[in-house]
């Protein structure tokens, strides 16, 4: 799935089922998965992002909502930790 997201794809199937693929995707190669959250922090700081909305889904679930509030604090953004089964409208 990473590979036709990447590569530009514009539709993807999905049990079943295809859906238009309606986003800008970028894949994040100088940091590790495990880059601490004040490296990320100066990353999206010095982006050209202009009011993303954002989503954190990478790590435990205490880790992720306290980054999802730094986030929010420092960037005055729509930042959230998507719950299980939760589906939204991009």
């Amino acid at each position: 799935m990473k590979i036709k997201f990447l590569g530009g794809a514009e539709q993807i199937k999905l049990f079943g089922e295809y859906f238009k693929v309606n986003a800008k995707i970028e894949s994040l190669t100088n940091f590790s998965a495990h880059g601490d959250s004040q490296q990320l922090i100066r990353w999206l700081n010095e982006s050209a992002l202009k009011r993303p909305r954002v989503f954190v889904t990478h790590g435990e679930q205490h880790a992720a909502e306290e980054f999802c509030n730094k986030l929010t604090k420092t960037f005055h953004w729509r930042v959230e930790v998507p719950k299980d089964g939760a589906e939204y409208d991009l």
